[in-house]
């Protein structure tokens, strides 16, 4: 598989997720809000459960936490190997979840800065 956009950097890959996120919730606040609470819940309680629960010596919720990153790793393992890259790159999948979720609310306040669908220098409505 390769890729006939180029996108140097998280910046250009920010920019394209930006313009068009929130449209895709649409540009409904309700939606935003139960995404990005499902986006916490789903790729950042895990890991923090973790750390958290063993820093405090709490075991069991640890290692249910821990099992529950795992998961996610895992299942996201065949498309990382679809693109030759290795599987432990799955334990991440917490810092792209936490990026999108940064993105799609950037795309909100964009929305109601009136800002909308910016794109490699132009506006679309």
């Amino acid at each position: 598989t390769r890729s006939i956009r180029p996108y140097d950097g998280l910046g250009d890959i920010w920019t394209m997720v930006v313009r068009s996120a929130y449209a895709q919730l649409e540009h409904n606040p309700l939606m935003l809000a139960a995404t990005v609470l499902g986006m916490i819940l789903i790729y950042l309680v895990p890991p923090a459960a973790t750390v958290i629960g063993l820093a405090i010596g709490a075991w069991l919720p640890a290692l249910i936490a821990a099992l529950t990153w795992l998961a996610m790793a895992a299942a996201g393992a065949p498309t990382l190997r679809l693109y030759h890259m290795s599987p432990v790159r799955g334990l991440l999948l917490p810092v792209a979840g936490l990026l999108y979720t940064a993105m799609t609310v950037h795309s909100a306040c964009r929305y109601w800065a009136g800002r909308e669908g910016f794109w490699k220098g132009r506006t679309y409505p």
